[in-house]
């Protein structure tokens, strides 16, 4: 049986660094609320035994009312604030989805005016794209002989990097319609515009299985 050297697995599979993380207390507040809303709630319930146990039956139940009371307003807040970093995410969502399918209008409307795809290590790439260019690349790819008959968003991830500037990064399986499946990570760089809202300015392919290495 054959065992695949490095440099197979190398084009087949990548470790992507991560993006760094927001600060824990704000993930779990807007972001992730359900770990905090169950420690919260199992807090109650210790605070209701044990009180109950000590004969104190009404200050357990306050105490798990009060509990009660938190763990909604946590849900509420969390269901109510939509962070950069979520809308962010929502943003990658589309423009992955708008590429699969060729959606050039949609496309279109999530890049900024002066969008790119830097120069990287394939013949379609290898000069870089500018905005129009991008559009009828993916046109004539993902619209045409290159359809794309399913994908998947494997992993997610963005951060604020300032005021008007973020990245996110995206692990993604795309099943072509002419071929088997293929595993990509890509990095866009996000720009605040104060009438548009964010809109992609770069577009960087850090992977593609068998195709593009990751290079660090």
């Amino acid at each position: 049986m054959h065992t695949p050297t490095l440099a197979q697995l190398d084009r087949i599979f990548a470790d992507i660094p991560p993006l760094p993380e927001p600060p824990l207390l704000e993930r779990l507040v807007f972001e992730q609320p359900i770990l905090l809303a169950a420690g919260l709630f199992a807090a109650g319930l210790v605070a209701l035994f044990t009180l109950r146990n000590a004969g104190k039956f009404k200050e357990g139940f306050i105490a798990l009312a009060v509990s009660v009371l938190l763990v909604a307003g946590l849900m509420l807040t969390a269901h109510l604030v939509t962070t950069d970093r979520e809308t962010l995410r929502t943003k990658q969502d589309a423009l992955i989805e708008s590429v699969a399918v060729a959606d050039i209008d949609a496309l279109d409307s999530l890049l900024s005016p002066d969008a790119r795809i830097p120069p990287v290590n394939l013949s379609l790439l290898s000069g870089g794209l500018k905005r129009p260019q991008i559009l009828t690349t993916v046109a004539a790819t993902t619209g045409g002989a290159y359809r794309v008959a399913d994908y998947a968003v494997l992993e997610r991830q963005a951060v604020i990097d300032g005021a008007n500037a973020a990245r996110t990064q995206a692990h993604i399986r795309v099943e072509s319609a002419v071929g088997g499946p293929t595993l990509t990570w890509f990095r866009i760089a996000w720009r605040l515009d104060p009438d548009r809202g964010w809109e992609a300015v770069e577009i960087e392919p850090l992977f593609i299985s068998g195709v593009l290495p990751y290079k660090g």
